[in-house]
């Protein structure tokens, strides 16, 4: 079922499958498919970590998470995607600890709740043994870049 949220602005549609597609979608704050037009221009971002400016890893996964995402909206901007997350339509997670760990849990909802503004990408979220720096997350994105 199509939906209307934040990615209509660019043209895309949002669709999660009837039932479970739905429930996942409002749980997890995601889409099943995102259906792009022809001749978007597209940003994708590398992965990106929460480590500062100067380099250095937060101690906690909250700091670390929100500043990862923050760091993912600032490669955006740099390129050219004014709207930052919101014109985020694809996202790809990766995590070193568990991703049932309670705190990493609310630093993920706080993010999408600070960043995404309701839009909700098509997400995957990937479990690996380590990550660059000792990072518990690296993010990559694609974004719309609208003219």
């Amino acid at each position: 079922m199509e939906y209307k949220g934040g990615l209509d602005k660019y043209g895309l549609k949002a669709i999660n499958s009837p039932g479970l597609g739905e429930k996942l979608g409002e749980l997890l704050g995601l889409s099943g498919a995102v259906i792009i037009p022809a001749n978007t221009a597209t940003v994708r971002i590398s992965g990106t970590t929460g480590l500062t400016k100067d380099m250095q890893m937060p101690e906690s996964a909250m700091e670390e998470i929100l500043l990862a995402f923050q760091n993912v909206e600032d490669t955006l901007v740099a390129a050219g995607v004014k709207d930052g997350w919101r014109a985020v339509y694809d996202l790809t997670t990766y995590h070193s600890g568990s991703l049932e760990d309670p705190e990493v849990g609310s630093a993920l909802e706080a993010a999408f709740e600070k960043y995404c503004h309701g839009n909700k990408p098509t997400w995957a979220g990937v479990g690996v043994t380590n990550l660059y720096h000792g990072a518990r997350i690296e993010i990559r994105v694609t974004a719309v870049l609208k003219e």
